[in-house]
C-alpha cells in the first residue's frame, strides 16, 4: 500500500467505520486484548485488503516494540529537570525585565508613557472633533 493511497483511504468520509475499526484495533493492541486478532480476521473475511494490511502492520509494530518501564532514577531526574524548567519559565519575563539596566528601564518607561499620551491625545482629539462637527451642524441648521 502506497502512502498516497493510504492518505486517500482516510479522507473518504464514507469510510468512518474503517477509521473507527482502526482506532478500536489500536486500543485492543494496547490493552493486550485478543479482540485485535478477531478484528483482523473479520477484515480478511470481508475482503477489506487495505484495512487488513493496516491491521497486520499495526500488530507487527506492536510485537516489535515491547513496552519499556523507565528506571526510578530516570523518572526522578526527569521530574527535577521539568520542575526546574517550569520555575525558570515562570520567572523568565519578569526576571528579564528586572535584570535590565536602570537606564533601559527608564527609557522603556518614558517610551510607554509617550505612547500612552499619544493614544489618549488622539482619542480625545477625535471625540472633540466629533463634538465640534455636531455643534457646527446645529449652528448651521439653526
Amino acid at each position: 500500500m502506497h502512502l498516497s493511497s493510504l492518505s486517500s483511504f482516510f479522507r473518504r468520509p464514507s469510510q468512518r467505520w474503517q477509521r473507527n475499526l482502526l482506532m478500536a484495533h489500536a486500543d485492543a493492541l494496547v490493552a493486550g486484548s485478543p479482540a485485535s486478532e478477531q478484528m483482523r480476521l473479520a477484515c480478511a473475511r470481508s475482503g477489506e485488503t487495505e484495512l487488513e494490511t493496516l491491521l497486520v502492520l499495526a500488530e507487527r509494530i506492536e510485537r516489535a516494540m515491547p513496552p519499556v518501564t523507565p528506571s526510578e532514577q530516570f523518572v526522578a531526574e526527569l521530574r527535577q529537570r521539568l520542575l526546574q524548567a517550569e520555575r525558570r519559565q515562570a520567572l523568565s519575563l519578569w526576571g528579564r525585565v528586572q535584570r535590565l539596566p536602570l537606564r533601559t528601564r527608564v527609557a522603556a518607561g518614558i517610551g510607554g508613557a509617550t505612547l500612552t499620551a499619544g493614544v489618549v491625545f488622539l482619542a480625545t482629539r477625535s471625540v472633540y472633533d466629533a463634538l465640534g462637527n455636531r455643534r457646527n451642524r446645529r449652528a448651521i441648521t439653526a
